[in-house]
């Protein structure tokens, strides 16, 4: 080769080493920015086993002084004295034996009780071929403490993670949790910041507020999607706590649960939920068609029956009558159903909406008490009347109040045994419409639930009831702001078993 070609080499050779030993100091000197004042033992060991650099607190876990950690092994064929102190402490660890008190030819002690190393082998970059040993716990006499002991046992103990960063948010110690959690050595994540478990599922204005809170010395909790070695993606819910000496912060304390299971049970709780409101809009839906489909037949069917007892088709046998009233108020009783059906609808869909227009309640009982007499089929039944002796009135929807006290009557008609009083009174606070009955009664147990669609008493024996009447007039009065409830009580001495009453309570800003 001629000269000029091989001085050429040599010159880009030249400039190639330069470069990587620049970019190696640059390294080195990253390392002593970040870990010159810190707690955790650090040794950056070169290829040839010669200690590059150190921290003091590496000198201190080492028993020796810095300069003598730096400076050359007195015995070349055993390699660097610190590294061979690492190893057999390293291997102690791992037998479970604590770390031997024996000084080496160099003077290096081992610090008299366990404490864990670990390293980590650089394979690529400008630091190729280092090997960076990380010494944790405390020197002296802290490290020692049974108090330091028992906390460094509890926290590796403990089923949460657990992650101790420096100031610069660099992992300087981690737990078995937190390794179990991630599916990362101990030696894969001391060194690196957290942003390796990212998941990029958060936006980076996530990470700056959470940032920005823990370097503002404040406790930052929440949760978190971040991504296992393996690439799965989990759930924790973290809690960061920022730690500071009096001054600056200077590392921080992170507590992290696995709540990846809760996560999906929720989520599979919202999509359930989400399905089955499209299932209860589409059966409203279903409802709402039928019902009014339903409603052209019954009132083809009224209007026969009544033209048949009007004498319109001609003359009629009492038998007959008698035939045609039994299938007039079934009809009656079947048109009050799918009202009922399509109130519920409109509720569902959120599309009932109230007609206020002044009201005279006493006369509105009055002609309820008139409908009763005539639909009651059970003449037993004695129906007492308590009115005000002056009129009460009030801007209502009088037909949907009348369709609640209406069912109220009818319930009280199926139960009673012999009595059923009805009553309106008013006072400053409020106007009452009471239905009580001298039945059964309803059971303690009961009195949410026959509120509730198609909600029924336990002890009822009343099968052709849709349990929707109830629920609707809940859905009424609560609209007019007032509201309804059933309790059990004698009525006035005439007995000792109580049945149903019935309340319905309107606030007096209704009353004109």
């Amino acid at each position: 080769m001629p000269f000029s070609q091989r001085a050429a080499g040599s010159v880009a050779t030249a400039e190639s080493a330069a470069a990587d030993a620049k970019a190696k100091n640059q390294c080195l000197q990253a390392l002593e920015d970040l870990f010159a004042e810190s707690s955790i033992g650090l040794i950056a060991t070169a290829p040839d086993g010669n200690v590059d650099w150190a921290n003091q607190a590496a000198a201190d876990f080492l028993g020796c002084e810095l300069r003598s950690l730096l400076a050359p092994p007195v015995t070349p064929q055993r390699g660097p004295i610190p590294g061979d102190a690492v190893a057999v402490a390293n291997r102690n660890v791992a037998l479970g034996q604590p770390a031997e008190n024996a000084r080496t030819d160099s003077g290096h002690k081992h610090p008299p009780s366990l404490f864990p190393a670990v390293t980590n082998a650089i394979k690529n970059g400008p630091l190729q071929g280092y090997v960076l040993t990380y010494l944790l716990g405390n020197s002296g006499a802290a490290r020692d403490s049974p108090a330091t002991d028992l906390l460094l046992k509890a926290l590796e103990a403990t089923a949460n993670g657990v992650v101790i960063s420096d100031a610069n948010g660099v992992i300087v110690w981690a737990n078995p949790a937190f390794l179990r959690l991630t599916g990362y050595r101990l030696d894969q994540v001391m060194g690196r910041n957290p942003r390796f478990l990212k998941s990029g599922l958060h936006s980076q204005d996530f990470y700056q507020e959470l940032w920005s809170t823990i370097t503002a010395g404040e406790v930052w909790s929440g949760e978190m999607i971040n991504r296992r070695r393996d690439g799965s993606l989990y759930v924790e819910d973290q809690m960061i706590t920022p730690i500071s000496d009096g001054g600056a912060v200077n590392s921080f304390v992170a507590i992290k649960q696995d709540v990846t299971m809760r996560w999906e049970a929720e989520a599979a709780r919202k999509n359930a939920l989400e399905e089955l409101e499209k299932a209860n809009a589409l059966k409203t839906e279903f409802l709402a068609n039928v019902t009014h489909d339903l409603k052209s037949p019954i009132g083809a069917i009224l209007g026969s029956c009544d033209n048949i007892l009007d004498g319109l088709t001609g003359p009629i046998e009492a038998q007959t009558r008698h035939f045609i009233e039994i299938a007039r108020r079934n009809a009656l009783r079947l048109r009050r159903q799918v009202d009922d059906l399509l109130d519920l609808s409109l509720i569902e869909s959120g599309s009932l909406a109230l007609r206020l227009a002044p009201t005279n309640l006493t006369r509105m009982i009055a002609m309820l008490v008139e409908d009763f007499r005539a639909w009651n089929e059970r003449p037993e039944i004695k129906l007492a009347v308590e009115l005000p002796s002056t009129d009460i009135l009030a801007r209502i929807d009088s037909r949907r109040i009348c369709q609640v006290v209406d069912n109220l009557l009818s319930n009280a008609a199926r139960f009673a045994a012999r009595r059923i009083r009805l009553s309106l009174w008013s006072s400053d606070d409020e106007m009452r419409i009471v239905v009580d009955d001298d039945g059964p009664g309803v059971r303690l147990d009961d009195r949410e639930a026959i509120f509730q669609r198609f909600g029924r008493a336990s002890a009822g024996n009343d099968q052709a009831r849709t349990g929707i009447g109830l629920s609707i007039g809940k859905q009424v009065v609560e609209l007019h702001g007032g509201r309804i409830w059933v309790e059990n009580e004698p009525a006035a001495g005439e007995r000792t078993v109580p049945g149903a009453r019935f309340i319905i309570s309107l606030p007096s800003s209704l009353r004109l």
